[in-house]
């Protein structure tokens, strides 16, 4: 009982030692208005560091207690069980995240953390990696990429987008430069300022209203001044909604996400979405087929003809106007195995015109770029370069 009450004891010591230094010396001034201040002061001082020195003592054994049993408190310097001296690893800032990996391989980390889950060591092959790090290092000439979207002052919002850019780019043997367009600031009149040095125009995912008219106006420049574009999700639904406007005749056309009144709903829930009131529910999310057309640019770039993407969406092409956006000469690429549902569309007198449904951006990894980032920087790089 002793044992514990001065344990108890101790382990407050460090808050009251805390208290002396603040408020001691006015309250002692206040009890014994006779004793000198200075003295006072200097003996609070001493009784509250030593106070907090007990504290923190007693704190560090009643850690060190505690994690007896799954090897000592690791925070006091020769406790026992503290992390043995070869289990320390060096982490450095590196040029590239991609580089980091190495430099944990050279310490023998994976081993490391093997033999501590007692698993398996197996042999590692790093070549890929080593070969893409000595291919990005080899990279010569820019391609510029304009990213325009609605999240562009949290530029991780994009990172995925970001990152594939950089694995085409690599593929492709350039350098890719992207540059962050805010979808609310760009407009018809400001595109040629903004995009006129852009080598590609890549309109990103994302929710809501907001900058949706100004990724119509980067649809609209790529398409008009032969840009290399690749739409994703909300992208291809912006891209739609554009050649409605300024193709199809349909004047005004949006999406009925954000205006059920609107006289061309180019897009739109399905019928069946309709009756859902709870939105979770009428969301498409995870991976879905999609059937590529022979001959289109997407075929060229997957060279398969079913393929599969992620997806996180609610809305599609609204089929009531699909075959008038196809009199206009939209090409509709990718379709649903059992052809409901608009998964890809492309423009055939262009360049480059490509948009998906799907986010491909997730399947891209550094020694696999995605092929329809491949493409499309290839033909970004291609314009510039023949240009």
């Amino acid at each position: 009982i002793v044992g514990s009450s001065l344990k108890t004891a101790a382990l407050l010591a460090f808050p009251s030692g805390i208290g002396m230094l603040v408020l001691g010396k006015p309250i002692v001034q206040l009890l014994f208005p006779s004793l000198d201040a200075d003295i006072a002061g200097t003996i609070l001082s001493i009784l509250g560091i030593a106070n907090i020195l007990a504290g923190m003592q007693a704190g560090f054994t009643r850690y060190d207690s505690a994690f007896a049993g799954v090897g000592g408190c690791p925070f006091v310097p020769g406790a026992a069980g503290n992390v043995a001296t070869e289990d320390v690893l060096a982490c450095v800032d590196s040029p590239s995240i991609y580089e980091v990996p190495l430099a944990l391989d050279e310490q023998g980390f994976d081993v490391k953390v093997l033999d501590k889950l007692g698993l398996e060591v197996r042999p590692i092959d790093l070549t890929p990696l080593k070969s893409f790090l000595e291919a990005a290092d080899n990279c010569e000439g820019q391609v510029d990429i304009a990213v325009v979207g609605k999240y562009v002052s949290l530029p991780d919002a994009y990172l995925s987008v970001i990152e594939a850019l950089g694995h085409a780019g690599v593929h492709e043997g350039r350098h890719v430069e992207v540059h962050l367009i805010d979808g609310e600031e760009l407009t018809d009149d400001n595109a040629e300022e903004t995009l006129g040095s852009m080598d590609g125009i890549l309109v990103p995912g994302g929710f809501g209203q907001r900058a949706f008219e100004g990724k119509i106006a980067a649809a609209r420049y790529a398409r008009v001044h032969k840009v290399p574009f690749l739409g994703i999700c909300l992208g291809l639904q912006a891209a739609v909604c554009e050649f409605a406007r300024d193709v199809a005749g349909m004047p005004g056309a949006t999406s009925a996400e954000f205006d059920e009144q609107a006289e061309y709903p180019v897009i739109d829930l399905m019928p069946e979405q309709e009756d859902i009131e709870d939105k979770g529910g009428t969301m498409r999310l995870g991976a879905y087929p999609c059937k590529v057309s022979p001959g289109s640019r997407a075929f060229e770039a997957y060279g398969e003809e079913i393929i599969y993407e992620r997806h996180r969406h609610r809305y599609e092409v609204n089929n009531a106007f699909r075959d008038r956006l196809q009199d206009a000469g939209l090409v509709i690429s990718g379709v649903s195995p059992d052809g409901r549902l608009t998964e890809m569309i492309e423009l055939p007198d262009h360049p480059w015109f490509v948009a998906s449904q799907g986010h491909p951006e997730f399947k891209s990894r550094p020694t696999r770029p995605h092929p329809l980032f491949s493409a499309f920087v290839h033909a970004a790089a291609i314009g510039k370069y023949r240009g």
